[in-house]
């Protein structure tokens, strides 16, 4: 079984990075990493999604600016990570579902995807 974790994210932005592994093991840690340069404007958000459901969120200008949606069973965020611009968020992975994100502008609307598979490694007894 395989399970995909999507990265959209802005092009329109300058420098925009996203670094999501290829692949990792069912019950493993993945760290997902945005790198980005606002040129002078204002972030608006970045969310995560695991199918169409929101897990996580970072909105600044909120209090809390950090917001984990904890209903997504299967998933635990570990949110120490953050070191504006780069953003950084770690994710276990203890389902197999298909996994969504995307980082947005509120004046920008145009995404590219990035994909992660997750995969069930069966042992030989």
């Amino acid at each position: 079984m395989l399970s995909v974790l999507q990265a959209r994210f802005i092009t329109a932005l300058k420098d925009v990075s996203v670094t999501i592994p290829q692949a990792v093991k069912r019950g493993s840690n993945a760290l997902l990493t945005c790198n980005y340069d606002m040129e002078n404007d204002t972030l608006y958000s970045v969310k995560w999604y695991k199918g169409r459901r929101e897990f996580y969120r970072y909105t600044p200008k909120e209090n809390p600016a950090m917001k984990v949606f904890p209903s997504q069973s299967g998933l635990n965020v570990e949110t120490d990570f953050e070191c504006l611009p780069i953003y950084y968020i770690r994710c276990a992975i203890t389902r197999m579902h298909p996994y969504r994100r995307y980082k947005r502008n509120e004046k920008l609307t145009t995404f590219r995807n990035k994909c992660m598979h997750i995969k069930q490694i069966k042992q030989i007894s």
